[in-house]
């Protein structure tokens, strides 16, 4: 697999990923809204927290994998 390949695949999966986030996040609009009509009009407030969320559960998710990481290599160098 050349270089541009491997390029047109990781913008292939992006693309795919944004499209993906923007449904979800319009589901979840969608469902606030009809729990809190009132806030309709607060779409970006909405969609601030919600992304903090998601990032919280990113950097959440990367120390835990790095914490697995270091352990593996730790039991690694002692056997």
């Amino acid at each position: 697999m050349t270089d541009s390949d491997e390029i047109k695949i990781g913008i292939e999966k992006v693309d795919n990923k944004t499209r993906e986030l923007i449904l979800e996040f319009q589901s979840h609009y969608n469902e606030y809204c009809e729990l809190h009509p009132e806030d309709k009009n607060r779409k970006d407030d909405i969609f601030q927290a919600w992304v903090i969320q998601k990032l919280a559960g990113i950097q959440i998710s990367i120390l835990e994998l790095t914490e697995s990481i270091n352990a593996l290599f730790k039991t690694s160098r002692h056997n």
